[in-house]
């Protein structure tokens, strides 16, 4: 230090020190400051992005697509539409992912899947359907950002014209080559130990197969594998197709091509099929699955070249798609009735022929249906998953036992059957499910109505040729979905990954019906 200069005192520089500090720590509050408020910022800006993203892709495939055809469940939601200027179908799916929301589009049959959001929170995502419109909310959440929005979009509710009840022109089935020789057409109905009232058939007379004869103690059960009795083409018995609901009581559908003696129709939404048989009288069927009585106002009557409706939505509601599978009694099908007496082991017969697939429905009772390879004293509730016992004991040579449940023999109580044999036009048999997509199942004839069971722990599902996309129907008021029976190609029917159908090491149950 040169003479004459003077340094700083021990209390200038806690002095300058404590200011430096103070100057420091104000500029590293803001500093935090600021930095914390970017992030809140970016986590906000995020959440708000992926909720508009997702919302963007929900609206427009939404307004494309057609009000009957979409499906709603919790965090899936499942829309379909038609190019109508090239045919070309398109399906859109949304599901929430763990925090993604994933949109798979399929253009004729084509998927290709991509995330639409991210950091959707725990249930974040969810629809409801009213009608032709579906309300959204969609919830994102990154850090302390957090986006919450509805919206509700309008789906289409028509399109291009459907004929009801369109002609069907029966394909030319080949018949399989007998195991045996077909008797000759019995000239009097064997007499049954309890007589049903049987529909008349004028046009195609029963060939009774020559199967082994069943005991009356119910042992006899139909083989696992069944053979097709040898039957000559007859006249048409079978025709499918779908109308537009339009609301108008009294409304006749025709085109059938014959007076069917069953009929079920499903609408293409939540919403649970309705059967009637000719042995139902009046203004009554039945609406599947329940364990309510015969109804009106549903399939009001059998005509000679259709149906009549009457206005429940089960049937009728307008804008919405119908489904329709029409049978006429013969060869292959019988239908009948007959009352309960509470007694095991009953046998009802004059069948004419050995059922391998039968559907019993009670007037105030669930509906019950056995397939021809199941063993054993079991059979299924139309809408269930597992087998139940004492209900349709076995299938005998002309006919079919019962047990004593209230299902199908309460005292007193009316029930209406109807039975398929395997002929030509009707193939039984089970298959092994092996978790493989898109898996052609052999049938033998080429099918247009189809009905698949799980032997175990799944609802049965089922499917007409009319079904453009992949969707197959329930017998409960459950949607449509995909995945399970996808479509039909020449003799095979094609079946998706889902358990309904195609778990793996699991037995299936199948009928198949060709015109």
């Amino acid at each position: 230090m040169t003479r004459g200069e003077r340094g700083m005192s021990m209390v200038e520089l806690i002095i300058g020190a404590a200011i430096a500090a103070m100057i420091i720590g104000t500029l590293g509050t803001v500093l935090i400051a600021v930095l914390r408020g970017t992030a809140a910022g970016d986590a906000q800006q995020h959440a708000t992005e992926q909720v508009r993203n997702g919302l963007f892709w929900l609206n427009q495939d939404t307004q494309s697509a057609f009000a009957p055809a979409a499906a709603v469940a919790p965090g899936d939601v499942q829309l379909q539409w038609t190019d109508e200027s090239t045919g070309t179908p398109y399906e859109s799916r949304f599901e929430q992912t763990g925090n993604d929301l994933v949109r798979t589009y399929t253009v004729a049959g084509v998927p290709s899947a991509r995330v639409i959001a991210t950091d959707v929170v725990p249930g974040g995502f969810s629809a409801a359907l009213s009608g032709a419109t579906i309300t959204y909310t969609l919830t994102v959440q990154r850090g302390a950002g957090t986006e919450s929005r509805s919206e509700t979009v309008r789906m289409r509710v028509d399109t291009s014209a459907v004929t009801p009840f369109e002609t069907v022109t029966p394909a030319p089935t080949a018949t399989p080559t007998a195991t045996h020789t077909p008797t000759d057409t019995p000239s009097a109905t064997p007499t049954p130990t309890d007589t049903p009232t049987i529909t008349p058939t004028p046009t195609a007379t029963p060939t009774i197969t020559a199967t082994p004869t069943a005991t009356s103690t119910g042992t006899a059960t139909s083989s696992p594998t069944v053979t097709p009795t040898a039957t000559p083409a007859g006249p048409p018995w079978l025709a499918t197709g779908s109308y537009t609901g339009n609301g108008a009581d009294n409304r006749d559908i025709t085109g059938a091509g014959f007076q069917p003696d069953v009929v079920i129709v499903r609408a293409h939404n939540a919403s649970a099929p309705v059967i009637r048989t000719s042995t139902m009288s009046g203004d009554a069927s039945k609406i599947a699955g329940s364990n309510a009585l015969l109804s009106s106002d549903l399939v009001q009557s059998l005509s000679s070249d259709g149906v009549q409706v009457g206005t429940l939505p089960q049937v009728n509601a307008s804008g919405v798609t119908y489904w329709w599978v029409a049978m006429k009694a013969g060869a292959n099908l019988a239908v009948g009735t007959y009352t309960g007496n509470g007694a095991d082991n009953r046998n009802i017969t004059g069948v004419g022929f050995q059922p391998d697939w039968v559907v019993s429905m009670g007037d105030g009772q669930a509906d019950m249906f056995r397939p021809g390879p199941l063993t054993g004293d079991k059979s299924y509730a139309i809408t269930g998953t597992g087998s139940q016992a004492n209900r349709l004991q076995a299938l005998l040579v002309d006919g079919f036992q019962l047990g004593s449940h209230n299902n199908v023999n309460q005292s007193g109580r009316a029930y209406h059957w109807f039975a398929l044999d395997a002929t030509a036009q009707v193939a039984v048999s089970s298959y092994t499910g092996n978790n493989t997509d898109n898996r052609a199942i052999a049938a033998g004839i080429s099918p247009a109505v189809v009905w698949v069971k799980r032997e175990t722990a799944r609802a049965a599902v089922w499917r007409t040729n009319r079904l453009t996309t992949d969707r197959s129907l329930y017998f409960s008021a459950t949607n449509p979905n995909a995945d399970r029976i996808q479509s039909f190609a020449g003799t095979n029917f094609v079946i998706g990954r889902n358990a309904s159908v195609n778990a793996n090491g699991q037995t299936y149950y199948y009928l198949v019906l060709t015109p």
